[in-house]
């Protein structure tokens, strides 16, 4: 309830009511000892149930890579991504609520001098039964708009990962009603990436208060096609909504050996 920004629907709030009496109900037990949580915002809200548990925030754990700039002009002439296009990343299992189908959508709504400075970069697996669907879109937008969309149905080693998220200019995170955390924000934030991600839940919380981009209603592709248009075409959009200091300060909360020694010390 504290989210801003957001009209919640009946779903919503039924929801919301729920998840507290489920919470309220595990917190009495006598034998619960903590509750870790990867939402550092909910943890003032659950200790007003003054239950003996402790509750805990448990950093959601992000390793940071030296840059390999060779490994990165590898790829990116791997890929044949043309030299004047801004990369938009979306990255990880493509089902439906990563929102890449609104994406698809919102290119459709972006103007052709837009288009010709994109690239939009999909790398993870997508569900079989969506495989089809996906790539007729892809196909159709390909013929009529002078984008470049590069397709990477494929599992990527976490060796691999942080690779691509430093060639993006851009990383998509436009989930579709996700109420909780992404690695997909920590992994951007660690390679200093704006993203455009959804308004929804935490993780729209975190984008604004942590100024990792521009969070919008992920629902929408008008929303996210304008967000586009405005990353390719305002400089001072980044400059508002992305921050490298609070960025750097979010990785640092998130990193690694904070999860362990926050999971180790209290079990």
């Amino acid at each position: 309830s504290g989210f801003e920004n957001y009209v919640f629907s009946w779903h919503d709030y039924f929801r919301q009511w729920r998840q507290k009496l489920l919470i309220e109900l595990v917190l009495r037990k006598p034998q619960f000892k903590n509750l870790f949580s990867l939402d550092p915002f909910v943890v003032k809200h659950l200790e007003r149930f003054k239950m003996q548990a402790q509750i805990l925030h448990l950093p959601d754990p992000v390793e940071c890579h030296k840059l390999d700039v060779s490994k990165l002009v590898t790829l990116r002439k791997d890929l044949n991504i043309d030299s004047n296009r801004k990369i938009f990343l979306l990255f990880g299992s493509l089902h439906a609520r990563k929102g890449l189908h609104k994406v698809l959508a919102a290119i459709r709504l972006l103007p052709v001098n837009i288009c010709e400075n994109i690239c939009l970069l999909v790398v993870g697996k997508i569900p079989s039964e969506e495989s089809k669907n996906t790539n007729n879109q892809i196909k159709d937008i390909s013929l009529n708009l002078p984008i470049q969309i590069i397709m990477r149905n494929t599992f990527v080693p976490d060796i691999d990962v942080h690779t691509y998220f430093h060639l993006s200019d851009i990383v998509l995170a436009p989930y579709q009603k996700h109420v909780g955390m992404s690695g997909i924000l920590l992994l951007a934030a660690a390679a200093k990436k704006p993203v455009l991600a959804s308004n929804y839940g935490l993780m729209g919380q975190l984008v604004r208060k942590k100024k990792l981009g521009i969070a919008v209603d992920s629902s929408s592709s008008q929303a996210i096609a304008t967000a586009m248009i405005n990353l390719i075409s305002n400089d001072q959009i980044q400059e508002k909504f992305f921050d490298v200091k609070s960025i750097d300060e979010f990785v640092e909360e998130n990193i690694f050996t904070k999860f362990s020694s926050t999971l180790f010390a209290n079990m």
